[in-house]
């Protein structure tokens, strides 16, 4: 999995040749745009210049089925576990089955969504992509609140650290690394991996934000 905000011309890259990109990248966005408006919701207008600088992190995908579970458990009150079988699958598990039918847009929408559009208003919304289909989409401000809830529910962080637990650069994001590699048993550390995939939407919305560009989580395979 790969987690993206910049310009879709740099997004699809390599798909097709550079003016069916470019023709595509501006139909995608002014019919999103237009859209959304229609609706009444407040849009950031979003740059599509190839020339910005863009964020593009690989998010192992033990992290991100960790998050999953991570910020199910944190709905229902339950404790998270402690470790899991790398490869692990969270769509089984009875706690995220029961996430996705909680009646809450944070938690049954905005917790599965693979694209999260610049708006300081709360809303979810299905759109089409080129390299995966339809897909399910939030906006910048819901994304917010799922990292604020299970963030106040479960370690109280400040930026800096939310920002830490991914960079290899820095001390805690060494550690959570090495607790993230399979053990004898071919287990993880289920808490470890889960802030380190939080850490990366983290960065990933404050470059979204800040860039004014969409953020999106690319699945391969």
């Amino acid at each position: 999995m790969m987690i993206f905000s910049g310009s879709l011309f740099s997004y699809f890259g390599g798909m097709a040749p550079e003016k069916t990109i470019q023709s595509y990248s501006s139909q995608w966005i002014s019919g999103n745009l237009a859209y959304l408006r229609k609706g009444g919701i407040r849009i950031t207008e979003w740059k599509d210049d190839p020339e910005r600088p863009s964020f593009q992190e690989d998010m192992p995908e033990d992290a991100y089925q960790a998050f999953l579970l991570k910020a199910s458990s944190v709905l229902m009150g339950m404790p998270m576990l402690k470790c899991f079988p790398h490869g692990f699958r969270s769509n089984r598990h009875p706690l995220v089955i029961k996430t996705q039918h909680s009646g809450d847009m944070i938690w049954e929408k905005t917790l599965f969504s693979h694209l999260f559009v610049p708006s300081v208003d709360m809303f979810t919304y299905y759109t089409s992509l080129p390299d995966s289909g339809d897909v399910l989409a939030s906006s910048t401000a819901a994304l917010g609140e799922l990292l604020d809830r299970v963030n106040s529910n479960c370690w109280r962080a400040d930026r800096y650290s939310l920002v830490s637990w991914s960079d290899e650069s820095k001390e805690e994001g060494q550690e959570i690394a090495r607790k993230m590699v399979p053990d004898s048993e071919g287990n993880i550390d289920g808490e470890e991996a889960s802030k380190f995939a939080f850490s990366l939407l983290y960065r990933g919305l404050l470059f979204s934000m800040a860039g004014g560009t969409p953020l999106f989580l690319r699945i391969f395979g």
